[in-house]
């Protein structure tokens, strides 16, 4: 048994002819357990027992089993109607507090800007031919018409 797969590699121990071990990966040299020691021996050297390296059967875990347990189904809880009188109030009723109109002043309107005597005034300076004179019902007189 060597410490590496090859010749250039250190003996470990000699293997007694005829013994059995404990064969791993194999290619021309095999891993080798033998009496608690794990080396390499060449292929040639082994001859398998029995027909050859039969593996252990795989370990079948089972999953686990998981208990529910079924719901808790209760029937409603059932109250009768509670008649009482048009007049009855329950006990913590308590009329509303008084409170009096709350007073709102009217929203402010700005006045229209009318300019105080130094301005110009928006009427016509002018009297148009429509200007009846201070009886409105009276003709004008032609000749204040010109053409």
């Amino acid at each position: 048994m060597r410490t590496g797969p090859g010749t250039n590699y250190a003996p470990i121990l000699v293997i007694p002819r005829g013994a059995l071990v404990e064969v791993g990966a194999c290619n021309a040299w095999c891993t080798v357990f033998y009496a608690g020691y794990r080396g390499f021996v060449s292929g040639r050297y082994l001859i398998p027992v029995s027909g050859g390296y039969v593996p252990p059967p795989p370990v079948v875990m089972p999953p686990p089993v998981i208990v529910v347990p079924p719901p808790v189904y209760r029937p409603p809880v059932y109250r009768p109607p509670v008649y009482r009188p048009p007049h009855h109030r329950p006990p913590q009723y308590r009329p509303p507090d008084y409170r009096p109109p709350v007073y709102r002043p009217e929203p402010y309107r700005p006045e229209p800007y009318r300019p105080q005597g130094g301005g110009r005034s928006l009427q016509p300076s002018i009297p148009g031919p429509e200007f009846q004179g201070s009886n409105p019902g009276q003709p004008l007189p032609q000749e204040s018409y010109r053409n």
